[in-house]
């Protein structure tokens, strides 16, 4: 047996892992700086910043890079003056990473304010990626407001114009400093500029957009094509003949956001469209049909969503069916074609479920006679479209069936179902509170009424026993109970004090508030649990030479739907790469969904409940990086800064937009073709830490 395919067990992984038990026996001086470092960032100040300090000072480039970018994580100005000198290291990469700390260190900061002052004190600057840091970090700028707004973006296009200029009189092998400025024009013209660019910024974004493959670079050129059309389209400045070139790119990232392009500017769709809808990539024939639909459709009918409903591409029929919830021209026909597709199957669901949705807002009856296949069905993510086909159809009886089903996200969206349709039944809510999914228990509490001294009651009940379980990543269900509680006659402060010593702050925070309005004098004192020790040097040097393989298949299925593998970058997330190993290791993946699938953004899953509020544990801190959320790369989902909950996602796309604000710990390096069709719901059999092939 291969011991790179075993479960590895705890911090044993290096041995595991690595050739020879001597390997893991010579550290590298690197990773024990960086394990210090790591463990002095994700206390956030807590245990001060004396070996952050220190590694400032160090002789090797790679240390004082992390440890600049440390600073940058804590998002305090204060760090500044320290970020600030690093821009003066002798190393380039060194210079690049302060760039963005400085960026990271404004987060939240309105304006380009202190990072103008960097600019002025670097404009000896000449290597081309420090420039493209640079660019990349003016353009994504905190957000101007009000009437500072205009000028604060002529001053960042100003620079980026200074930056551009140096860039044409500088080689760029490997085009990062044409990549940077890229990242930067589009995130300045999506973020701030709603007005056309200038002839000259147009003129420098073609330039950009005529970017060719470079031998070895190929993705970084394409990428460089997708940012400059990107902000192009963002700010009007379109034309035929440049859609034309767009929609001919040869990657197909260019031409997906061609049609996004399309579809907002609606610029020489009856030309362009046609051709979308054939494209040999997915990706892009889901875009063009969203121009179809928006365009298209008004003059021609429901033919290209017939034809694409029958796409070999899942995500792409799902699409097309989706838009045949609108009325057709002849609705007869539709309604016949959406009653035959659904016709529920044991295995392919998919399908049958979204048609079965558009069918019940054309046709409530005929969907009410479809509906009982689906309502017994074994797969509770089917029976979760059931819940939603039976809301759009009214059908009450339904969804009062559905809301007691043993599966809490079909509780939760007949429940939902119930409230929207006007047909709420309180009983049914009061007694989903009993539930330990926070999502179903969320939705309950929203119909609850402080007023009333049931729910009170069964409020503080629920808020007890989601508090006695001392999970971090249960928070919001814990807001959202204690929010019932709002100004209610029948809640005491003596109920209510328990929680001004709660492990989560912000617990503490509110209950305090709560007391206060009853005129009570409270203060908060959190006792938070201990912190998860971060990784030491010994593990991050084995997990920067690891991979989790996803052995992917369908709930209730044989099928396989194969293997996907996610080089660990620990480089980027040290403490978020080895929680997700962890969690590996400990089988806790295994028969996990991926529960969310958005074609053209992202997948979501690792959720032990199947859903956005159910985590594992703690919180785990962000870990921002430099790194785009280019396609492929995983990223950590959070519900805002520092409240990462182990589950992950997956870019199907290029998403600029998460940039700097997501977490990324790993990159598929295999399998993209797997994760492209992966369907809602699919499970993720085993999840294996083993070696990378080319560490």
């Amino acid at each position: 047996m291969n011991p790179s395919s075993l479960r590895i067990p705890g911090i044993g992984v290096c041995l595991a892992l690595m050739p020879l038990a001597s390997a893991c026996d010579r550290t590298d001086p690197w990773a024990e700086a960086y394990a210090g470092i790591v463990a002095e960032e994700d206390a956030r100040g807590g245990e001060g910043f004396e070996t952050v300090l220190q590694a400032l000072e160090s002789d090797d480039p790679r240390i004082r890079s992390v440890a600049v970018r440390a600073l940058g994580r804590q998002e305090d100005p204060g760090h500044l003056d320290r970020i600030g000198r690093a821009l003066q290291d002798p190393d380039a990469r060194v210079r690049g990473a302060a760039w963005y700390a400085a960026g990271q260190a404004l987060y939240g900061t309105p304006g380009l304010g202190d990072l103008e002052a960097l600019v002025d004190g670097a404009r000896s600057e000449e290597d081309p990626a420090v420039l493209g840091a640079m660019a990349t970090v003016i353009g994504w700028a905190g957000m101007p407001s009000g009437q500072a707004e205009a000028a604060s973006a002529a001053r960042a296009m100003s620079i980026l114009a200074q930056v551009s200029d140096k860039l044409a009189d500088t080689e760029d092998p490997d085009l990062l400093g044409r990549l940077g400025l890229a990242r930067g024009l589009e995130a300045l013209l999506r973020l701030r500029d709603p007005a056309a660019p200038s002839l000259e910024t147009g003129r420098r974004l073609a330039g950009l957009l005529r970017t060719t493959r470079v031998e070895g670079h190929e993705r970084t050129s394409a990428r460089i094509r997708t940012l400059a059309f990107s902000a192009l389209a963002v700010s009007g400045a379109l034309d035929e003949d440049v859609l034309k070139a767009a929609t001919s790119d040869p990657d197909p990232e260019v031409r997906r956001v061609a049609y996004g392009a399309i579809l907002q500017a609606g610029t020489a769709y009856r030309s362009l469209v046609p051709g979308g809808l054939s494209d040999p990539s997915p990706r892009v024939r889901v875009a063009a049909l969203a121009a179809w639909n928006r365009w298209l459709r008004p003059a021609e009918g429901c033919g290209a969503a017939f034809e694409l409903a029958g796409d070999i591409n899942p995500h792409v029929a799902l699409a097309a069916i989706d838009l045949l919830s609108r009325p057709c021209p002849d609705i007869q026909a539709q309604r016949a074609f959406l009653s035959n597709l659904a016709t529920i199957d044991s295995a392919a669901w998919h399908a049958p479920a979204h048609a079965l949705v558009a069918l019940a807002g054309l046709a409530p009856e005929q969907a009410r006679d479809r509906l009982p296949g689906f309502r017994q069905h074994p797969s509770p993510f089917a029976r979760a479209w059931a819940a939603r086909a039976a809301e759009e159809a009214a059908d009450v009886t339904t969804l009062e069936a559905l809301a007691v089903d043993s599966d809490a996200n079909v509780r939760t969206a007949a429940l939902s179902g119930l409230q929207r349709t006007g047909a709420r039944r309180d009983a049914l809510f009061l007694d989903a509170l009993g539930s330990t999914d926070p999502q179903l228990v969320m939705t309950a509490s929203s119909v609850l009424s402080g007023n009333d001294p049931e729910d009170v009651s069964r409020t503080l009940e629920a808020l007890a026993r989601f508090t006695a379980r001392g999970l971090e990543t249960e928070r919001d269900v814990r807001v959202a109970l204690l929010e019932v509680l709002e100004g209610s006659p029948h809640v005491t402060s003596d109920q209510l004090r328990p929680y001004l010593a709660d492990f989560d702050p912000e617990i503490a925070r509110r209950a305090a508030a709560l007391m206060g309005q009853e005129g009570s004098e409270a203060s908060p004192s959190p006792r938070p649990g201990p912190a998860p020790a971060t990784p030491d040097a010994r593990r991050l040097t084995a997990l920067g030479q690891s991979r989790v393989v996803l052995e992917m298949g369908v709930a209730g299925g044989p099928s396989a739907r194969g293997l996907v593998s996610v080089a660990l970058r620990p480089d980027l997330a040290a403490t978020n790469a080895d929680r997700f190993a962890r969690l590996v290791e400990d089988g806790a993946l295994d028969g996990l969904t991926f529960h969310r699938v958005v074609p053209n953004f992202v997948i979501q899953g690792g959720s032990p409940g199947a859903n956005e509020y159910a985590g594992h544990g703690a919180y785990s801190r962000d870990e921002i990086s430099a790194e785009g959320h280019w396609r492929g790369m995983v990223g950590v989902s959070t519900r805002g800064r520092d409240t990462g909950d182990a589950q992950i996602f997956v870019n199907l796309i290029d998403n600029t937009r998460l940039d700097f604000n997501y977490t990324i710990l790993g990159e598929v390096v295999e399998g993209m073709e797997v994760v492209d069709a992966l369907p809602e719901g699919a499970v993720i059999r085993r999840a294996l830490l083993q070696r990378r092939r080319n560490p």
